[in-house]
């Protein structure tokens, strides 16, 4: 069903919510600020709303900095720089 993304035992839970956070501190913030966003307003409105609402969310970030900063350092071979 999709229901789970992964498993991992109680004693390596911690290091794994570790790693994920590495991770996710090296995404846009501007993006990572509006997906946490996004899905808090998304328990309090229609379906519909909310995609309305991500499309938005999207082409607000999508023209911005942290999107061509993304793409550059793409094109480029290196990690990018937020």
């Amino acid at each position: 069903l999709g229901l789970v993304s992964q498993v991992t035992a109680p004693e390596e839970l911690n290091n794994y919510v570790a790693n994920l956070l590495k991770q996710i501190r090296k995404a846009a913030p501007h993006a990572v600020a509006e997906s946490k966003r996004l899905a808090r307003a998304s328990l309090e409105q229609p379906l519909h709303s909310g995609l309305s609402a991500e499309a938005s969310a999207f082409a607000t970030c999508f023209a911005g900095h942290e999107a061509r900063e993304g793409l550059n350092a793409f094109l480029e071979k290196r990690p990018a720089k937020f």
